[in-house]
């Protein structure tokens, strides 16, 4: 009986408020009441992504920015964001790392977007948050919550924590100012309600008047960065027809490793596509990982096989969408350049564990010395 009593109390205590009974057509139409205009799926049609598309051109034109555009996507990869961070840094180092017109990331590379946008001063921001920390910054463990039914086997309150101490109301002013010129930053989450990547302005969101924006831009950091199961999804409210619900946001990395173009432009609708305002322009992918197939032995075990099964299935996914974006940049003229973690870095030096601290550390000053080169 005491049992049963433990698992009902954890069980009620681990679980989300119950699911509001809302239509699919209203789960495909909600919208943020104070955020209009600060969002679109990534599979949006021209006509849902024309408006955000041409406001950004206006604001662009209007600051005196006619240049090619140059655009920085940072990808998923956990821990290994740490080689991002560390190429961003060297980059600074070697004296000619842009200021990028657009910078985009999805998971771990949503956490490093925000400094990357805001340029080389936020560098000690970006070694701090990626060799200083380890797996007790980002979650701990409650496997027996995800067991009797709670929605994650660990909680994410210390990566939070972490988000909340390090996005600031001066970081939010600034990333307003870098706004106004007419850049944008921008992260993904993955609604699990529609099956569908959702892409965030967060710039849009930082110059609203409303309080609560240093908080909604938290809670999208966090979503993007939440791994399914292991850590429970983000709930944001929104409202359609006058009926508020809540979407369920996950992992940014969920609906795609990393995002430069959006699908309806980059797979036809030609109007967009060949306006995109980005001929003799760059495109720079900062990969989490490796793209070239990883030969070795698979230990017989169901968590080996399962995971080695997920890395295949992801990347062999990105390969081709980057075959896609290389398509895309040879038609437009653009320069598209795809750094990631190199042969020489020897994994096996290391513990197989999440968040490794010596790990991150050489991962860092890794992709450090790339990013001089």
């Amino acid at each position: 009986m005491l049992l049963i009593v433990l698992s009902a109390a954890l069980g009620a205590c681990a679980t989300l408020p119950e699911r509001e009974d809302v239509s699919s057509a209203a789960r495909m139409g909600g919208q943020l009441v104070d955020f209009t205009g600060t969002r679109f799926d990534t599979e949006a049609s021209i006509e849902i992504i024309r408006p955000w598309h041409d406001r950004w051109m206006a604001e662009r034109r209007a600051s005196g920015d006619d240049e090619p555009i140059d655009l920085l996507a940072i990808s998923s990869g956990s821990d290994k964001g740490a080689f991002s961070a560390g190429f961003l840094t060297g980059w600074s180092k070697r004296g000619d790392r842009p200021d990028f017109d657009l910078v985009i990331g999805v998971s771990t590379g949503a956490l490093i977007a925000p400094f990357a946008f805001l340029g080389p001063s936020e560098d000690d921001a970006l070694r701090r948050l990626y060799t200083t920390i380890d797996a007790d910054d980002i979650y701990r463990q409650r496997a027996i919550s995800g067991l009797l039914g709670g929605p994650a086997f660990a909680t994410s309150r210390p990566l939070l924590e972490m988000i909340e101490r390090e996005v600031s109301p001066e970081l939010v002013e600034r990333i307003v100012e870098e706004h106004r010129k007419g850049r944008r930053l921008l992260v993904t989450t993955t609604n699990l309600d529609t099956q569908r990547g959702t892409i965030w302005d967060l710039g849009s969101i930082a110059v609203s008047p409303m309080p609560n924006r240093e908080h909604l831009i938290e809670s999208l950091l966090l979503a993007s960065s939440s791994v399914p199961a292991l850590m429970p999804p983000v709930m944001i409210d929104v409202e359609a027809d006058g009926q508020p619900f809540r979407e369920m946001h996950v992992d940014g990395d969920t609906a795609g490793s990393f995002l430069a173009i959006p699908p309806s432009i980059l797979w036809g609708q030609a109007e967009l596509r060949e306006r995109a305002d980005v001929t003799n322009g760059s495109f720079t992918i900062l990969y989490n990982g490796r793209l070239a197939p990883q030969v070795e032995g698979v230990e017989p075990t169901a968590f080996s096989i399962l995971r080695r099964s997920i890395e295949t299935m992801i990347a062999h996914a990105d390969r081709n969408i980057l075959r896609s974006y290389r398509e895309f940049a040879v038609h437009h003229g653009v320069t598209l350049a795809v750094y990631q973690i190199g042969d020489d870095f020897d994994d096996d030096a290391f513990p197989d564990e999440q968040f490794d601290s010596a790990f991150m550390q050489a991962l860092f000053a890794h992709g450090e010395e790339q990013g001089r080169q």
